[in-house]
């Protein structure tokens, strides 16, 4: 998992501020591209009300390799984005892709680690992924900023690392250790 989470945060670390210049050319303000943030924000939070729910009667795995793939998705169709209202649409269906994919990935960490070593484990992803996305994102700036490539380019290129990361996932991703009790009251 911290592998393929590497992988990932290496990708997605490439268009963190690199979407904000991105988002802001094509919806014409501000104004328009924090509403597509607040958009994502919400879809997130009103889906997060419930994702640990399904997580917890379907499993792990499917909501985080099937977010993966979604994410993916996401990433390419940010390259044929023509409208505000088409960046709105797919900021949606990011929020709530990614309440479902990683509140199942928390609670995929939390199944899987003891709870001695949990804190640690935990904190080791996220320096892991921190590093990672924060040096992707680095490199993604200069070579726009350079004009090696543009953000279609880039775009295609997260969405190909989060769709490669996701197949291993899907291969060897295992919930063997994970108890999830069926709680009657799902």
């Amino acid at each position: 998992m911290l592998k393929t989470g590497v992988v990932n945060a290496m990708a997605l670390g490439a268009i963190g501020p690199l979407f904000v210049i991105f988002a802001e050319g094509l919806s014409g303000s501000i104004g328009n591209l924090m509403l597509a943030v607040g958009l994502s924000g919400i879809a997130d939070a009103i889906t997060s009300l419930f994702a640990g729910r399904l997580s917890d009667r379907f499993g792990r795995k499917l909501f985080i390799v099937g977010g993966g793939f979604i994410q993916s998705a996401v990433f390419v169709g940010y390259a044929f984005v023509d409208s505000a209202f088409e960046l709105y649409a797919l900021q949606v269906i990011l929020g709530v892709n990614y309440a479902m994919l990683f509140t199942s990935v928390d609670a995929f960490m939390a199944d899987n680690t003891e709870a001695e070593t949990r804190g640690r484990q935990m904190g080791n992803r996220d320096a892991a992924t921190g590093i990672a996305a924060s040096l992707t994102g680095i490199v993604g700036g200069q070579f726009l900023d350079k004009g090696i490539i543009g953000f279609e380019t880039i775009f295609f290129i997260i969405a190909f690392a989060l769709f490669v990361s996701n197949i291993f996932r899907l291969v060897h991703l295992r919930e063997e250790k994970c108890i999830v009790k069926r709680a009657s009251h799902l």
